[in-house]
């Protein structure tokens, strides 16, 4: 895997090339004019391996608008807005979950909508054992940076594998982790609840992190430099600020905000 030999104050760790943006965008931003270096590892961003597609998967580049190299493409958008909050990105080689096969068949694991958001396959490659020994090298390298993880809410698998590497690393050792909650899935606050239910770990603590306008407004421009995923989640970009700003009141209670659950001393129960 590339990894970025550098220091940070800050990790977050991102399953897609918009997770962090998405859901932390407004804090990231904050960090970064504090003085804070942030970084963001990406850890599905490695361009498809080979040459054929599922017709679900062409079904999504499609959408995304893309003519080459779809991931490629989404790692130019993702280096653009993280420049916007002022983070700086680092992209790991794993492929996305809807370009990975079965070692020995060379079947397709998630072929479907309905299965990117089931139970991981068994025949999956991506092992959380040895994702969570590469993020904890990172973590050292970069010397041992506030950690920054998904809540995996929305049971999308890949998500749920990258969740599922942390709480490995946690295994046996105190570490001082900070979820969010992963937008726009926590929209849906059963997702939310299922996903905290799902991870091993005592002692979260729900956090409303306050936005000021200038951070929200850095955020929205981050967002929309996603322009392959926009039509994803909403129907244009007037559609995605309206409702990324109406989400942050409401995490707020009518004051701007981003929602996280704090874990000091956080260890896996597991």
């Amino acid at each position: 895997m590339e990894r970025e030999a550098s220091t940070a104050d800050t990790l977050y760790l991102s399953p897609h090339l918009d997770d962090a943006a998405l859901s932390c965008g407004g804090r990231i931003y904050q960090q970064a004019q504090a003085g804070l270096k942030v970084v963001v590892l990406t850890i599905f961003a490695g361009s498809a391996k080979g040459t054929t597609r599922t017709p679900f998967a062409q079904q999504l580049e499609t959408r995304w608008g893309t003519r080459w190299d779809a991931i490629a493409m989404r790692r130019q958008e993702d280096v653009e807005a993280l420049s916007v909050l002022g983070a700086v990105p680092v992209h790991w080689a794993y492929e996305d979950c809807i370009y990975r096969r079965a070692e020995t068949s060379g079947e397709p694991l998630y072929a479907t909508r309905e299965a990117i958001f089931d139970e991981v396959s068994p025949d999956d490659s991506v092992r959380p054992a040895v994702l969570a020994a590469e993020i904890e090298r990172l973590w050292q390298d970069l010397g041992q940076p506030q950690v920054y993880a998904m809540l995996s809410a929305g049971n999308h698998v890949d998500h749920q594998i990258a969740a599922a590497a942390l709480v490995r690393l946690l295994e046996g050792r105190p570490l001082d982790v900070i979820f969010y909650e992963d937008y726009p899935y926590a929209e849906d606050e059963a997702a939310v609840q299922v996903a905290l239910g799902r991870l091993p770990l005592a002692g979260l603590r729900a956090e409303a992190w306050p936005l000021t306008e200038e951070a929200l407004e850095a955020k929205l421009k981050s967002v929309a430099c996603y322009r392959s995923q926009i039509g994803i989640f909403w129907e244009d970009t007037e559609a995605m600020r309206a409702s990324v700003r109406a989400h942050a009141l409401r995490t707020g209670d009518g004051q701007l905000a981003e929602a996280y659950w704090s874990c000091p001393g956080c260890k896996s129960e597991g």
